[in-house]
């Protein structure tokens, strides 16, 4: 836990839901497909580590009690959305 220094803090973002790994990659390529950048998932290409984490689990408490912050928008729609904005970038 970083010191009680509130000028810096870590919050975690997201839509809340538990989800695998995989769900991840499978929007992402689809929203680069979409983009004209069709990227071609090679699962088992290499292999996992012991320690690999095999979904993603965003606690949004934090980020609630701190600024009353709810998810608005849905994860596909979220991860297509970041794609576009990244690929402007």
């Amino acid at each position: 836990m970083p010191p009680s220094d509130n000028r810096f803090a870590l919050y975690n973002a997201g839509s809340g839901e538990v989800r695998p790994l995989r769900d991840y990659l499978e929007a992402i390529a689809a929203a680069l497909t979409d983009s004209g950048r069709p990227v071609a998932l090679n699962y088992g290409a290499v292999p996992y580590r012991s320690d690999e984490p095999m979904s993603s689990i965003p606690d949004l408490a934090r980020l609630h009690a701190r600024f009353a912050w709810r998810p608005q928008i849905g994860f596909t729609p979220g991860i297509a959305s970041f794609v576009r904005w990244s690929l402007t970038r």
